[in-house]
């Protein structure tokens, strides 16, 4: 029998997983929220899932809990006293490395960690890289929370309805859940660059040879351009490693969410892809993520639209420069089009 499981703190930044929990390997009961936000979470109330407030809820009414980072201390406060419940109730807890230390759980029987992988590799100057043989799509995107991952788990379904697998590499420790690969340690280790590229490059061969795909999905890290003066998204250079160290076949590049976009400025961010990251994007999709700067804080802060909202926002937009996360539609016939394309170009598929 499938266990249960209780995701706490949620919110909408993680609504990714209500929408793909048919591919989880747990059954989502309990979505754990702060009491002044409960409210707005109502949406979320199903026959089969209950929205929370409540500690004892939130920690006995489900056999796993997957306890996401929180970075105010506030809501840190309530984090440990969750915690202590569950190790009482003798619960697992499923949590990232860093939030286990924050924690002190290394030494608690139940505590299943996130953790990024070691990977093996041989390095010496203008070593050859290696040739992954089958087709590789990258999805790349404007910097932090863009949609990338909704694209990732598309994507990744529509090729498993068609009878392909696909081997999928993501920066986003919660992809593990899904059973895809994250990305290795070394990639944010303080390391050559030219070492990070030959690292990348063996640990994607390495899991095409061991898997053997019939595509691969690479989720680059990070986004691919300056959010502004203030906002560099660390120079991209997660996403430039990635780039340098495995080759894509199809580009996919999601744009947070604003209704100003212009034939010009897609020319021009198609133009910075091939001759910064030699990635050519067949699809631009428009996220449900949207981000505005708060010059008081000086920091961007993310907001996550609801499908409604974003679709009343477009439906007076007749540019089809962009498929839409949410239309299933348009997203479907980019995913066609990539097929087609693979299958045109590559014996695997």
């Amino acid at each position: 029998m499938m266990k249960t499981m209780t995701i706490f703190p949620f919110s909408d930044k993680y609504k990714m997983l209500l929408e793909y929990k048919s591919i989880l390997p747990y059954e989502i009961r309990v979505l754990g929220v702060f009491k002044e936000d409960e409210k707005y979470y109502e949406k979320y109330n199903s026959d089969v899932i209950k929205v929370t407030a409540k500690v004892d809820e939130i920690v006995e009414e489900a056999d796993v809990i997957l306890l996401l980072d929180t970075k105010k201390e506030l809501e840190n406060k309530k984090v440990r006293i969750c915690v202590k419940e569950a190790q009482k109730h003798n619960k697992e807890i499923i949590l990232t490395e860093d939030l286990m230390s924050l924690l002190k759980l290394q030494d608690y029987p139940g505590a299943i960690k996130i953790a990024y992988p070691n990977a093996k590799h041989d390095y010496y100057k203008d070593m050859p890289l290696k040739k992954v043989s089958c087709p590789i799509v990258a999805v790349a995107g404007m910097g932090e929370s863009s949609g990338k991952l909704d694209i990732v788990l598309q994507l990744h379904s529509y090729f498993k309805e068609k009878g392909y697998k696909s081997c999928v590499v993501s920066p986003n420790n919660l992809s593990s859940l899904f059973g895809f690969s994250i990305y290795p340690r070394q990639l944010y280790e303080n390391l050559p660059f030219e070492e990070k590229i030959y690292c990348i490059n063996q640990y994607v061969y390495d899991l095409a040879k061991a898997s053997e795909p019939d595509l691969i999905i690479l989720e680059y890290p990070g986004g691919l351009i300056p959010m502004g003066a203030n906002y560099y998204n660390s120079f991209s250079e997660y996403a430039l490693v990635c780039s340098n160290a495995i080759s894509p076949d199809i580009g996919i590049f999601s744009l947070y969410f604003d209704r100003n976009y212009t034939a010009e400025k897609m020319e021009k961010l198609k133009n910075i892809c091939k001759y910064k990251y030699n990635l050519d994007v067949d699809v631009f999709v428009l996220s449900s993520q949207r981000i505005e700067y708060d010059p008081e804080a000086k920091v961007f802060e993310n907001q996550s639209l609801s499908s409604n909202l974003c679709q009343s926002l477009l439906d007076d937009m007749k540019e089809s420069m962009y498929s839409y996360i949410y239309d299933s539609s348009s997203m479907r016939h980019s995913f066609e089009n990539i097929m087609n394309e693979l299958v045109d170009n590559a014996e695997v598929l």
